[in-house]
């Protein structure tokens, strides 16, 4: 069979000429859903319950030297709520400050676990910053 030819200045059954046959046109929409701010997995990330860096636990190395700066990590936590690792994103450029910030990070913290869409406990991470600086060895922390 062969396509009648209509009498219609456009094609297809947009009311816009378009570059072609069919639906042609040009929409104004704005998409699939791609401009959504969530991630989409329904779940939660894993919680803060406990643990603390005291000032008390500041490195004498990084202390005599005046050693400031912030560590910031990313702390993987299991379906248990324990930290399993942590990664260093962003030095605090001291060895010892960055150094303890894991080590105690790993030996104290502990996280209610992140949650699939289901509510099972599942892996997670999570990222913290610890921020020292000589006014810790004043605040009593």
């Amino acid at each position: 069979p062969q396509v009648a030819l209509g009498t219609q200045s456009h094609n297809g059954a947009a009311p816009t000429p378009g570059p072609g046959s069919g639906a042609g046109g040009i929409g104004n929409g704005t998409g699939s859903g791609a401009s959504g701010n969530g991630d989409g997995a329904g779940g939660s990330d894993p919680e803060w319950t406990g643990g603390k860096i005291k000032s008390s636990d500041y490195p004498l190395a990084a202390r005599e030297a005046h050693a400031q700066g912030t560590t910031s990590v990313t702390i993987a936590v299991t379906p248990q709520g324990r930290p399993s690792a942590c990664h260093i994103t962003q030095s605090s450029h001291n060895a010892a400050l960055d150094t303890t910030t894991c080590a105690l990070v790993l030996q104290r913290f502990r996280f209610r676990p992140a949650r699939d869409a289901a509510g099972y406990a599942v892996a997670g991470e999570v990222d913290y910053d610890q921020e020292w600086t000589m006014g810790m060895m004043t605040d009593g922390g």
